[in-house]
């Protein structure tokens, strides 16, 4: 962090020197709006109630070699208007976690650094910012592709990770590389094509910026893939293209979504499931002569548990993407986590019950004494042992990812109400 906001001190001294003189910064959204972290596109979304309706961006002072204070007014010379730059299509960078690295830097004179393009200054007017992010302004110059693993590392196909590897260099590009793997709507990359196979530069050559072509006709701009060597393949290796699922792949997936017979029955079958689960449940309780009994009591547990989790993932199933990523998509999938872990357990114990009773083939004679303390050993594994787990998984999932990055997160809420860690 101290080595960026050195880079960043020497380049904004090099900048337009700062001056009285007005700045017109543009500003994505409307007072009681913000930038939607979630949408590539640089769509607006109302603020939650709980957050302020004036917004204040990160500012650095060269001088004083620090940022302003938090949510401190912009300078007087400053007039933020609401505008987007005039380009098309202007890239959408979310603004970083609290602690972690930016990716964009303004300073006094409104200009916008950012990580990606470290030897370029975005002038005012062709960038604009927000409390969720910016929409820059790409810079036409020949050094924005990304090489994926960055210096002396290729990516691993076994591993699924960049490895260390220092024998590749880059000197068959002419091109300075960048480093980093393009951002993508469900953090997931396809290794699509190699450079001069299946993927082209625009022109045949790099001096249009970096845009590929590919064998399908489309466009990739240098935001949208990376380029980098895979370990496996043999000596010499070629450049692998590293993309997001095409644009035209995720409507033509989410269109199957929507059209999809089975995501109509999906919900229906659970539905009707919980309603025989209910059934079982009510027929159990009107015999009271199986009230003493150890088994049918593990057996209402069991079947309480199936028929709570069945009818949240009914529920989940007809919300679709008008309950993702809140609050509520997140408490349903720890309860969905708890109670199909509790309805395992329990069926566990049932297992062992039935054992325990007829492993030597001899009635059992149980006095209620005893029966209740088992009863209660049942209890503690069935709900403690899943109680344990989800909370932990609870936890791990509240742990901000850039403080512990080597720890496995369920992921909740994040893009479907379920889990989504890899």
């Amino acid at each position: 962090m101290k080595f960026i906001l050195l880079f960043l001190a020497v380049a904004a001294a090099t900048a337009t020197t700062l001056s009285a003189d007005s700045v017109t910064v543009f500003r994505c959204c409307d007072r009681g709006e913000t930038l939607d972290p979630s949408d590539i596109h640089g769509l607006c979304a109302v603020l939650p109630a709980t957050e302020p309706l004036d917004f204040s961006p990160a500012i650095y002072d060269v001088y004083s070699n620090q940022f302003l204070a938090p949510n401190s007014t912009p300078p007087p010379y400053w007039n933020m208007v609401k505008a987007r730059p005039q380009c098309q299509p202007a890239m959408f960078l979310p603004a970083s976690p609290k602690d972690s690295s930016p990716l964009y830097v303004s300073f006094l004179n409104g200009s916008l650094w950012v990580q990606d393009w470290p030897k370029t200054l975005i002038d005012p007017g062709l960038f604009c910012l927000d409390r969720g992010g910016a929409l820059v302004c790409q810079p036409k110059k020949p050094n924005m592709t990304k090489k994926c693993c960055g210096p002396s590392a290729v990516y691993s196909e076994v591993k699924t990770a960049c490895e260390f590897y220092d024998k590749h260099d880059t000197e068959d590009l002419p091109i300075d590389l960048t480093s980093g793997f393009p951002r993508c709507d469900e953090e997931t990359f396809f290794m699509t094509g190699r450079i001069n196979e299946s993927h082209w530069p625009v022109g045949d050559s790099w001096s249009s910026g970096g845009t590929l072509r590919t064998v399908d006709g489309l466009l990739l701009q240098p935001h949208e893939y990376c380029l980098e060597h895979v370990l496996e393949e043999p000596e010499p290796r070629s450049w692998t293209v590293f993309t997001c699922a095409p644009p035209h792949d995720r409507e033509h997936v989410t269109k199957n979504y929507r059209d999809d017979i089975r995501f109509t029955l999906y919900p229906l079958g659970l539905l009707l499931s919980v309603f025989f689960l209910a059934v079982t449940l009510v027929a159990s309780c009107m015999l009271p002569s199986t009230y003493h009994v150890l088994h049918w009591k593990c057996q209402v547990n069991h079947v309480g548990c199936l028929l709570v989790g069945d009818l949240f993932l009914a529920f989940v199933q007809l919300s679709g993407d008008s309950l993702r990523g809140g609050s509520l998509c997140v408490f349903t999938a720890i309860v969905m986590h708890f109670v199909f872990l509790a309805a395992f357990f329990w069926l566990n114990t049932m297992c062992f019950n039935i054992w325990w009773t007829f492993r030597d083939l001899r009635p059992a004679n149980l006095d209620k004494g005893q029966e209740a303390c088992r009863l209660r050993l049942y209890q503690l594994y069935a709900w403690g042992v899943p109680l344990v787990i989800a909370t932990l998984a609870a936890v791990l999932d509240r742990i901000p990812p850039d403080q512990y990055i080597s720890l496995i997160r369920p992921k909740f809420g994040e893009h479907r109400c379920w889990f989504y860690g890899k």
